[in-house]
């Protein structure tokens, strides 16, 4: 019974909980990106543009929360170590996106 409970809190409560915390500490920066697009940006006629970043950041932070939770849940990390985990499969996952990949190659591969 005590495994079931420790099942269920690790599969469906954790990612909500990170996510909700992953939410809490990034919601600045959106909100400060938002602030300096109405400073420099004033036309109302493309602000549906910010909804596609948007939509971007909270599938990012979903995703994030949740390799975190299945890291610590699964493969029996501590919640630091899932997180850098996390950290390098972002990185990794990213480096394979156009225009902005190069930004995320590891080291090794920027000396050659």
């Amino acid at each position: 019974m005590a495994n079931d409970v420790e099942h269920y809190w690790l599969k469906f409560r954790m990612p909500g909980l990170l996510f909700a915390l992953c939410f809490v500490v990034t919601i600045p920066f959106i909100i400060g990106l938002y602030w300096l697009w109405r400073l420099f940006i004033d036309l109302e006629s493309i602000e549906f543009l910010l909804a596609f970043p948007v939509i971007l950041w909270l599938l990012g932070v979903n995703w994030f929360a949740a390799e975190i939770a299945n890291n610590v849940a699964f493969e029996s990390m501590s919640l630091g170590d899932a997180f850098t985990t996390a950290c390098t499969d972002m990185r990794f996952f990213l480096s394979f996106v156009p225009l902005i990949g190069r930004f995320f190659v590891s080291g090794a591969k920027q000396q050659k």
